[in-house]
């Protein structure tokens, strides 16, 4: 690897050994939010020279991914249950206006 080529998100010079190209990783699915971070160019162009990461800046593309994972996961189970967590919701609220109508009644 020569000193000119430059991690593609950092842009600091990549070092023998010390890079990761993102089209040879079946690891990190290519989302839409990775590919408008990372500017995802295909292997075929420029010979995909465009596509390396550095070590550090490949760990943390990989933790995003798995952070928007779980976000999604987290919005399912609240779509799947927003009926009943709507209707918790209503109750507490409900119990909460009824305590405090208690306390501002005269003894």
């Amino acid at each position: 690897m020569s000193g000119d080529r430059l991690c593609r998100i950092c842009l600091n010079p990549l070092l023998p050994r010390r890079y990761r190209t993102l089209y040879h990783e079946d690891i990190i699915p290519l989302h839409r939010h990775i590919r408008l971070i990372v500017g995802h160019i295909h292997e075929d162009d420029v010979n995909g020279l465009l596509n390396f990461l550095c070590n550090l800046c490949f760990s943390k593309l990989r933790q995003l991914d798995v952070a928007y994972n779980k976000m999604r996961q987290i919005h399912a189970f609240i779509e799947s249950n927003l009926d009943t967590l709507t209707a918790i919701h209503v109750s507490a609220r409900q119990k909460l206006l009824a305590v405090k109508a208690s306390k501002n009644t005269p003894v």
